[in-house]
């Protein structure tokens, strides 16, 4: 467009943002005013051009094409029911996904035995995703889930033992890429009990392979643990001290996590050594429940900095 006004009053905005302009810098040396934004325009974004808050003109940024349609590939916990203290939750996406806003604009939680909407997740100003921005962790507000704190005595519990909900996340959102989802996603939840006992490596099963095969060590939890913490916080070591190399499948339900070492395992005596910050769903870890008074605290494991389990692979 042919522009010969003022530059200092223009800016260039999303589509449908009313306060804040995109960051940049405006060039009228030349025959032509330039932008140049300070992070490259978003693909499949629009934008306008506005004059003192008045719409001038708009353009689009074309979405790059990509080999496969971008979707949602799970929200954990993946059970269809959780404990009624459920502490946070992982969205998978199939590739990264844009920075927005808010996340939870794209987001809704309906309380399908109330028929009402609600508001279960907290709002955070710096937004809790992994380095590639595929993965969203969404923390249910941890004010409302510790007894006698004020938002649980004024707003109660995120979730109440015995109703259903529904979390739709909207097709919408669009990836880095600019491709919108392929699909709106649904996920149901039917809410039990509060879960209030820690994790005990104590009650863990294992089944352990014999020497010189690549057959998973399987080890069985006592109750379903965090998606992520759960493959973050297990190592194997034999008892020279030395980490085994290999990789970590944890199964769908978190309940079982399979590690298949990247050699063949030799016979002799193994250790599996676990990070106290492992937690189940209401984030109760190896050390404390989360929803603990402390000053009537039990806890005798405070000072451990880990827990070992033995094993041992036996000869062929």
């Amino acid at each position: 467009m042919e522009y010969t006004g003022n530059p200092d009053v223009l800016g260039i905005y999303m589509k449908g943002e009313i306060a804040t302009a995109v960051l940049g810098t405006f060039d009228a040396s030349a025959a032509k005013i330039l932008f140049t934004p300070a992070v490259p325009f978003t693909p499949g974004q629009d934008y306008e051009v506005r004059e003192a808050g008045q719409k001038l003109s708009d353009f689009s940024i074309p979405a790059k094409t990509v080999a496969l349609a971008p979707k949602i590939m799970g929200i954990y916990p993946a059970q269809d029911s959780v404990p009624e203290n459920l502490l946070k939750i992982y969205v998978h996406f199939s590739q990264p996904m844009q920075y927005v806003g808010s996340a939870l604009d794209f987001i809704k939680v309906y309380n399908t035995t109330e028929d009402k909407e609600e508001s279960i997740f907290l709002a955070l100003e710096t937004e809790l995703w992994n380095r590639r921005h595929d993965r969203l962790t969404l923390w249910l507000d941890p004010g409302r889930i510790k007894t006698d704190l004020i938002p649980n005595r004024e707003l109660g519990l995120p979730l109440k033992e015995g109703n259903a909900y529904t979390i739709t996340i909207d097709r919408k959102w669009k990836t880095a890429a600019g491709q919108e989802l392929t699909e709106t996603y649904r996920k149901q939840w039917i809410v039990t009990a509060p879960d209030t006992r820690k994790p005990d490596v104590e009650n863990w099963k294992l089944d352990a392979p014999s020497s010189n095969s690549m057959k998973p060590l399987t080890i069985h939890f006592d109750e379903a643990l965090d998606h992520e913490l759960a493959q973050e916080s297990i190592g194997i070591y034999g008892l020279d001290g030395k980490p085994i190399p290999g990789k970590r499948k944890l199964n769908k339900w978190g309940s079982t996590l399979h590690f298949t070492p990247s050699k063949s395992w030799k016979k002799g005596n193994y250790e599996i050594v676990v990070d106290p910050k492992l937690e189940d769903f209401a984030g109760n870890s190896l050390h404390r429940l989360f929803d603990e008074n402390l000053g009537n605290s039990t806890r005798t494991n405070e000072d451990k900095s880990d827990y070992r389990i033995k094993f041992k692979i036996a000869a062929e």
